[in-house]
């Protein structure tokens, strides 16, 4: 690039904007991604279904369950509020029976890639500190170019 042409400090600005937007869009979509989930309810309101016999499967995905209940074609979120909480045992608990072949509750747990923690560490960690930069890059072109 020519470091005096109009063009190439175009070429920049514009350049600095399109990483900025692909990372506001990967922000997004990442929210965006985590509300399209099945209806909410409480660990209490599991519990009590559990023990009414209501609850068909959960599987477990760090501190989020998916629970399928008999009477629901959709799956309802519960959001468990410790990690060191023991749901299978738990619920097992409300139904009357022991964690095992007599509990009548499928229980999966589904492990977190290691693919999404590494995804999820840059879009926490390092989109921030690019936003910043680029907006400071962003500015300080714009000030050269006014003098």
């Amino acid at each position: 690039m020519i470091q005096g042409s109009s063009f190439g400090r175009r070429l920049r600005t514009y350049v600095v904007v399109a990483v900025l937007l692909v990372f506001g869009l990967a922000l997004a979509w990442t929210y965006l991604d985590e509300s399209n989930q099945g209806p909410s309810y409480p660990y209490s309101a599991l519990l009590a279904d559990a023990r009414a016999g209501k609850v068909q499967s959960i599987t477990q995905d760090g501190l989020e369950l998916s629970v399928g209940l008999v009477d629901a074609p959709e799956l309802r979120t519960v959001f468990v509020a410790s990690g060191s909480i023991n749901v299978y045992a738990e619920v097992c608990a409300a139904t009357g029976t022991e964690p095992g072949p007599d509990c009548s509750i499928r229980f999966a747990v589904v492990g977190e890639s290691p693919t999404g923690q590494w995804i999820g560490l840059l879009i926490t960690a390092f989109l921030p500190v690019l936003l910043i930069g680029g907006f400071i890059t962003f500015m300080m072109r714009a000030q050269q170019q006014k003098k």
